[in-house]
């Protein structure tokens, strides 16, 4: 096994027992600080910052700030900002709080980026914010920049399907319907989302070459 692999399981491995045996929000926090500090961030960051679109953020250090949200929800219903205006009232969502990160190099503009852009996914793809959606992200991501704490709650979800057999597609289904989207879709991490706002959410999707995921397979 290599060494960089056997070393993050022994590390983490209080939170990942704690993630298989009831995965929660506290535990999957644990475990993404973990993996930051580790190799597996460093060679991911030297990768995906190497596409022209991320590259060019970076450069740029994009940061816009978002309307409030009773201005997106009033947007016209069919647009970006509506839907994801809508999607983060009705689930309890603030965007307050990211704009007051301190941006001191390149690696922390790209990781608040990341968090702030990441409730867009959900709309983009069209996924609840619960354990079957956010696993679709995850599998979204893995496919599109193989990002490390995707790539290893991809593989804890398919570990736990040895004690969940009847649950098992209620979480695997929508994680690999994630996975086939993000295939075949542009980089989400290298779009200006917030440049979209008044665009048609089926407009944004077809530029993206996007669809909300199943999560059913039988639904293909």
């Amino acid at each position: 096994m290599d060494t960089k692999l056997y070393s993050l399981i022994f590390g983490a491995a209080p939170h990942i027992k704690q993630y298989i045996e009831a995965p929660g929000v506290e535990c999957s926090i644990q475990i993404s600080n973990y993996i930051n500090k580790t190799q597996y961030l460093v060679d991911y960051y030297e990768s995906v910052s190497q596409d022209p679109g991320v590259k060019a953020l970076i450069e740029e250090r994009y940061l816009p700030i978002l309307p409030p949200l009773e201005v997106l929800c009033e947007m016209p219903q069919d647009t970006l900002g509506y839907e994801f205006g809508t999607f983060m009232k009705n689930n309890g969502l603030s965007i307050d709080g990211l704009e007051k990160v301190v941006i001191e190099d390149d690696k922390t503009y790209f990781a608040h980026r990341a968090r702030a852009t990441h409730d867009f996914f959900h709309v983009a793809l069209g996924v609840p914010p619960n354990m079957p959606g956010e696993l679709a992200i995850q599998g979204f991501q893995a496919a599109q920049t193989k990002t490390p704490i995707s790539k290893l709650f991809c593989s804890l979800a398919f570990l736990r399907t040895l004690e969940f057999e009847d649950s098992m597609y209620e979480y695997l289904d929508p994680l690999i319907g994630g996975y086939l989207q993000g295939r075949k879709a542009k980089l989400f991490l290298a779009q200006k989302w917030e440049n979209m706002l008044d665009v048609p959410l089926a407009d944004v999707r077809k530029e993206l070459n996007v669809e909300a995921v199943s999560m059913q397979l039988s639904e293909f």
